[in-house]
């Protein structure tokens, strides 16, 4: 089992403000091993007519068309905790972090649908997500935050239910907002020892 799986779903890589708070959070914090996939850089491929044909078909879990989708949830499956770093794109998340979601949402595999909801079948884990916005989304007079609960229901489909989010927001943040961000992701990785 690994301590935790990042998401990074930044079009700059490593080169993302959350990135490089992520990192140097990491190098304070020794011990930890984990699986990172950087969704830009290892992009996924569009959902195709196969793919949809066996969901609908419920198909079995090792049927081809679900291999991508099956190491995806694989991921999920063997770690204890989850990061996500990612910007928000025209008022909710980018479409490389849909299409993940997309793969990873599965009905009889990650989650079931009943008469009262769906219910997630991963286990739950602690999760922080680091958001960058050009501008303020969280207690916005201006602009609705689409994608805080976009993602919290998301998440909650799958199971996972301990979210933690961490805004920066504007396109300039200042360094003490980076510097107490970077200490928050601090506390979260030594909790995880």
């Amino acid at each position: 089992m690994q301590d935790y799986f990042w998401l990074d779903a930044s079009p700059h890589s490593t080169n993302s403000l959350a990135s490089k708070l992520i990192e140097n959070a990491f190098a304070n914090v020794s011990g930890l091993q984990g699986i990172k996939r950087q969704l830009t850089d290892e992009s996924l491929p569009n959902i195709t007519a196969d793919y949809a044909q066996a969901i609908t078909q419920n198909r079995e879990f090792d049927h081809p068309s679900f291999a991508i989708s099956e190491q995806l949830i694989h991921q999920l499956e063997t770690t204890r905790a989850l990061i996500i770093s990612t910007p928000v794109h025209n008022l909710s998340v980018p479409a490389s972090l849909k299409l993940w979601l997309d793969y990873v949402l599965r009905n009889n595999r990650t989650f079931t649908s009943t008469k009262a909801g769906k219910i997630g079948l991963l286990a739950d884990r602690p999760t922080i997500i680091i958001v960058k916005s050009g501008s303020q989304i969280v207690n916005s007079s201006r602009q609705k935050d689409f994608f805080t609960p976009y993602l919290t229901f998301a998440l909650n489909i799958l199971g996972i239910n301990q979210l933690n989010f961490i805004y920066l927001q504007g396109f300039e943040v200042d360094i003490a907002r980076q510097n107490s961000v970077q200490q928050q992701i601090q506390l979260f990785l030594q909790r995880l020892l």
